[in-house]
């Protein structure tokens, strides 16, 4: 995939089977820590360990960010193109910078 450059389907298949793996391996991994703890403290006699629940509007907020992380790629890209045009510079080097911009801005 890498020397080709090219992604075909089943690659970009395999590559999203190897992504739901890891995820998994990551769940089970945190559930097992959990049932451990749980264990810890029944045997320690500090009561019994409380289920965390995740509170509903958290399931909103996930929706919502991944609707307005799109809405501001779409923005971004639009506006690289504009300000190539208008600069009269290679859209590449415009790019190069604003992925440059974007991927420092957070660190600071």
């Amino acid at each position: 995939m890498v020397m080709d450059r090219v992604y075909s389907l089943s690659e970009a298949l395999l590559c999203l089977a190897c992504f739901l793996v890891y995820l998994l391996y990551a769940i089970s991994v945190e559930r097992t820590a959990d049932e451990a703890k749980a264990r810890a403290l029944e045997a320690g006699g500090g009561g019994h360990p409380t289920k965390r629940r995740l509170d509903p509007l958290v399931y909103l907020k996930l929706v919502l960010s991944v609707f307005f992380l799109y809405i501001g790629a779409n923005y971004t890209v639009v506006s690289v193109v504009k300000l190539s045009e208008i600069a009269n510079i290679g859209t590449d080097i415009i790019a190069a910078s604003a992925v440059a911009l974007g991927t420092s801005l957070p660190e600071l």
